[in-house]
């Protein structure tokens, strides 16, 4: 969950949050799931080896359409006035040879990140 503190100004309150990619669920349950066997057991039962995690991941905020590229425990704050909102994005970034790209999926769609069904690059 990310970090979240309420500040009060004219008309209402904000909201400042700091994000980190070790926030989002399928990334942040990594440690978890190198403990976990693959039956959900704790002792690492597992058969194989959990993959290491991305070393970056690319965040893009949708309506600020900013892209940053952080470290699994890096952060970047987001405040947000009295009704607004905002979509974050996060995907970790892949690399082959010294091309790096992450799959965010369609920016100009709400739901972009659910567009993309895989991603690869052949060389």
């Amino acid at each position: 969950q990310a970090a979240a503190e309420e500040e009060e100004e004219e008309g209402g309150g904000a909201v400042t949050a700091l994000l980190r990619p070790a926030d989002v669920a399928p990334f942040g349950r990594r440690e978890i799931a190198a403990e976990e066997g693959e039956d959900g057991a704790r002792g690492g039962g597992g058969s194989s080896p959990a993959a290491p995690p991305p070393a970056e991941y690319a965040l893009y905020t949708h309506r600020a359409e900013g892209l940053r590229v952080l470290g699994a425990e890096d952060a970047v704050e987001v405040r947000l006035a009295a009704r607004e909102w905002e979509i974050v994005v996060v995907a970790p970034v892949r690399a082959e040879g010294e091309v790096r790209w992450a799959p965010l999926g369609l920016l100009d769609m709400l739901n972009g990140g659910g567009a993309g069904l895989s991603s690869s690059l052949p060389l």
